[in-house]
Order: structure tokens, then C-alpha cells, then sequence
């Protein structure tokens, strides 16, 4: 279970791997190595994916002084087979960040976008009640392991240091990102009472035991209605460039997830 990374060459055992450690690997809670390589199999659960939790010492966004929460993935194709169920309302989220994305060291405006980005990208196929669903499971889902990771790190320890210790706590280490320095650790989804999904970390060999069967499938939202204004805490028409939200009420810019949003860089 011990993870040692050396340059860009990832030590697992006696395994080394170069670049991601996970090219092939996932790190049971036991020790034990699962083969990787074909995408993520969610098992006989109705979705599954990664929760990517940054360690702080990566580049650019990723270099800050304390480690975080990155996203909640689900290993669509080509990735994984896990189906994309959509959210069951397109409500927009209350005013504000979710709460694990809103640290005082970070730029709020590019957290404003980095959350419409994780939003439209991943939460979209993670067959949650809501975007204010998907954001309170993320932060709920990281908490216990983002706590093990900040008290490595008050101890001056490493991405692998990092990934030993979140793997003696229970976690499933599925990949660790050495370009970005983060683990993404893997995680399970099943249906509840409400119809909708509840994601769970478990490592890939316990998917169909944690997450399986349970509920009648997700009603997919209709799709929402195309917005000509740009308001807070929701995409504004859909975009290509800057220059097509230039006439649209309160737009500034086209964002990076396609839409146009009222929030500057």
C-alpha cells in the first residue's frame, strides 16, 4: 500500500509506473492492484467515476497553500462505462460558491467559473437531484479525505506521502495525476428513494456490492430554456465567442463551459 513517486516515475511495490500512476493501476484500501488500463467499470452500479482532490503543490491553479477539492467525475466513455444521467431539476444553485470551493486564498471570480465549469462538464451526468445536490455531495465526499491530506501536508509530506496515507484511511486511490499533483479517488453511484443518485467512494472491486441495484431510474429535466440575459449563478446563451454575448443583457464574455456568463476574469 506504500506509494513512493521519484521524479515522474510512480512506485507502487514493486511496480513502477511512468506519468499517471494509475496508466493500469488501482490502489485498494488492502494493497491490492486492479488493472485499470480498459476505463473504469462501474460493476452493476448505475454510475461511477473519480472525486479528483487537489494536493496544492501542482501548476498554475493547481500550486495553493492548502489542499482541495478538484471535482466529482463520472467515468463516462471513453473513460469508463458509466452512463450520464441527468440531474432531475436544472433549478439554478443559491447565490453563492459550495462551500468547499470557496477558499479565501483563491480568486473568487475564476471559482465562480471553475464551478459553472464542473458544473456543465461533469455534474450534468451525475444524476443528481440538483446542481446544489451535486455540489453538497462533492464537499461532502471530500471531507474526510481532504482532512487526511491536510495533515500530511502540515507535515511537509509529498503527493505520495499524500496517497499512502488516504489509502491507510479506507480510501481507494484510483489514479494519482503527477502533472497536476492531485489523487482521484474512486467512487460509486446508486439510486435513492428519490429517484435520484447518491455517490459513495468504494474501491472499483466493491462497486456492484456498495452501489448496486436499488430505486427506479432517475426522471431525466427537461431541457432547460435557452436565457437571453445573463444572471448570477447560471449560464446565459449558449456561445462560441465573446463577440456573440456582446448584445445579450448583462453578458460580458463567452466562458470556457459554452455559455455566456456575466462574471469577468
Amino acid at each position: 500500500g506504500t506509494v513512493a513517486i521519484v521524479g515522474t516515475v510512480a512506485i507502487v511495490g514493486t511496480v513502477a509506473i511512468v506519468g499517471w500512476l494509475s496508466t493500469g493501476l488501482d490502489i485498494e484500501p488492502s494493497g491490492a492492484l486492479r488493472d485499470t488500463h480498459s476505463g473504469m467499470d462501474c460493476g452493476g452500479a448505475a454510475v461511477c467515476g473519480v472525486l479528483a482532490l487537489e494536493t496544492g503543490f501542482g501548476p498554475s491553479y493547481y500550486h495553493h497553500d492548502d489542499v482541495s477539492v478538484h471535482g466529482l467525475w463520472p467515468q463516462v466513455p471513453p473513460y469508463g462505462n458509466s452512463q450520464c444521467l441527468r440531474p432531475k431539476s436544472m433549478a439554478p444553485p443559491k447565490p453563492g460558491l459550495p462551500s468547499c470551493y470557496s477558499a479565501p486564498s483563491i480568486n473568487p471570480d475564476h471559482q465562480q467559473w471553475f464551478v459553472e465549469h464542473e458544473w456543465s462538464k461533469h455534474g450534468t451526468c451525475a444524476g443528481s437531484a440538483s446542481e446544489d445536490d451535486f455540489f453538497a455531495q462533492v464537499c461532502q465526499l471530500a471531507q474526510g479525505p481532504l482532512k487526511v491530506m491536510s495533515q500530511v501536508r502540515k507535515n511537509a509530506g509529498s503527493l505520495g506521502d499524500m496517497a499512502t496515507a488516504v489509502t491507510k484511511e479506507g480510501y481507494s486511490v484510483h489514479t494519482v495525476d503527477l502533472a497536476d499533483s492531485q489523487l482521484l479517488l474512486s467512487a460509486c453511484g446508486s439510486r435513492n428513494a428519490h429517484g435520484t443518485i447518491t455517490w459513495k467512494l468504494a474501491p472499483v472491486t466493491s462497486f456492484a456490492e456498495v452501489c448496486g441495484g436499488g430505486g427506479p431510474a432517475p426522471a431525466l429535466a427537461p431541457e432547460p430554456q435557452p436565457s437571453v440575459t445573463c444572471e448570477p449563478n447560471r449560464h446565459g446563451p449558449a456561445c462560441a465567442r465573446d463577440a456573440d454575448c456582446s448584445s445579450m443583457g448583462g453578458c460580458v464574455r463567452c466562458a470556457r463551459s459554452g455559455f455566456c456568463t456575466s462574471v469577468r476574469l
